[in-house]
């Protein structure tokens, strides 16, 4: 991760990880990226596959699906979308 002044930039998924979790992450992150409605992950993948760069979005969206994953289990809560909509914003 590198970051200058407001800018942020991610690098790539680390090869060493599981490969099964980090397959299964990217493929249900670009189902929702793609589902009707609004979502987070949706609204991640959009911002950068709106610059051209599909697959990049797709990991995009799979890295936030993980921060909602990590925060559920972090405290212990079921999911909210309407609480997940008010953070994103």
């Amino acid at each position: 991760m590198e970051q200058s002044a407001e800018k942020l930039r991610r690098g790539k998924l680390p090869k060493s990880c599981n490969k099964v979790l980090r397959y299964l992450l990217i493929l249900r992150g670009s189902g929702l990226a793609t589902a009707k409605g609004d979502n987070p992950v949706r609204r991640a993948f959009l911002r950068t596959a709106l610059r051209g760069h599909v697959n990049d979005g797709k990991v995009n969206g799979a890295r936030k699906l993980v921060r909602i994953m990590y925060a559920m289990m972090k405290y212990q809560e079921p999911w909210d979308p309407m609480k997940a909509a008010a953070r994103s914003t």
